[in-house]
């Protein structure tokens, strides 16, 4: 899908990670992690921007959530596919210089990101400045990775990154004797080429990583999201016919809809509940004028309710709560349960 959303232009994998002091943030609250993507994608399109000015334009943007490390370890970063320029609202494509230095969009990000969790309250400002000063601060924006035009294999193969697995199982291997999980990390990274520990250790820091059910991995920007890709469909050229012609599946899939509903849901809705005969579909009206006129001509409107009563005030709930039960209306606690069997036999038990 990834590919399909891409031209034949110049991309590069671009790498975004927030320092070991921020990490803990984000995976405690993963919704964070989009306004992470989103972050990422508003410094990109600005850095770009800048170098055309006068034109306004959106570069090629499509980007992914990883949580994890080479070794498993928690480590929340964004890898995305950029495009090497912008595409104005013509639909032309304006290309960066190929010697361009990406080097400012660290600082970029790391302002963007600072602002973005001091918005949301997550740091305070002290931490905020105290970040901000640091010459080694810990954010990065790799983008030394890229992918030439017309280069469709590697384009491939950087998208399928994209979607990463945590876990690589030619990496790992299981010691059955020693009952040990043994996984290889990355090559050449002190502490981290050579992970071994338990079994069930092991599976945790997989568990951790894997996405929630309703939680978005990939997300498109820019000329290559869902909306911009609808604006640039090509319209028809001036004095040609409209496209009319329509197969006849299509024709059969729209005349048999309630039929479909009444196979899945059990239901006509076509099927009047009066007489049992055939309805036939009029129109559609949404306009709520027009609905409450029709309602009340058949006698069936209903007028939206009032405001909810005023609640009572905490000190009439302490009131309420404070007014011991008549009688025995609460047995005691210490009472056991009835017994089912203890009751007067009668003839109609």
């Amino acid at each position: 899908m990834v590919t399909t959303v891409l031209p034949d232009l110049p991309f590069r994998m671009k790498v975004y990670t927030v320092p070991k002091c921020l990490r803990g943030i984000f995976l405690r609250e993963r919704p964070i992690l989009g306004d992470l993507c989103r972050v990422t994608y508003d410094v990109t399109a600005q850095f770009l921007a800048k170098h055309f000015p006068g034109v306004e334009g959106v570069p090629y943007f499509v980007c992914a959530v990883h949580t994890f490390g080479s070794d498993v370890t928690p480590h929340p970063h964004i890898h995305a596919l950029c495009s090497e320029g912008i595409r104005d609202r013509e639909g032309i494509f304006h290309r960066t210089p190929e010697d361009l230095d990406y080097s400012p969009l660290e600082e970029l990000f790391r302002h963007a990101v600072l602002a973005m969790l001091l918005g949301k309250r997550r740091i305070s400002e002290e931490t905020a400045r105290k970040l901000a000063s640091w010459t080694h601060s810990g954010f990065s924006a790799d983008c030394s990775v890229q992918a030439p035009a017309g280069d469709r294999e590697t384009l491939h193969r950087l998208a399928c990154y994209l979607l990463k697995p945590p876990v690589a199982l030619g990496r790992m291997t299981y010691d059955a004797g020693a009952a040990k999980v043994v996984y290889h990390g990355k090559p050449g990274a002190a502490g981290r080429d050579l992970v071994v520990c338990d079994p069930k250790e092991f599976l945790v820091r997989v568990l951790v990583h894997i996405p929630g059910r309703w939680e978005v991995r990939i997300r498109y920007y820019g000329a290559a999201s869902s909306t911009a890709r609808r604006g640039a469909a090509t319209p028809p050229a001036a004095g040609s016919a409209p496209e009319t012609t329509t197969s006849t599946f299509v024709k059969v899939r729209r005349r048999t809809w309630a039929q479909l509903i009444r196979r899945v849901y059990g239901a006509d809705p076509l099927a009047c509940k009066h007489c049992g005969g055939r309805m036939r579909i009029i129109s559609f009206i949404s306009d709520p004028e027009v609905i409450e006129k029709i309602l009340r001509h058949i006698g069936r409107w209903r007028p939206s309710r009032g405001p909810p009563a005023t609640p009572p005030s905490p000190g009439e709930y302490r009131i309420l709560f404070d007014e011991s039960p008549p009688g025995d209306a609460f047995l005691p606690d210490d009472l056991p349960p009835p017994d089912p069997c203890d009751r007067p036999w009668s003839p109609q038990a």
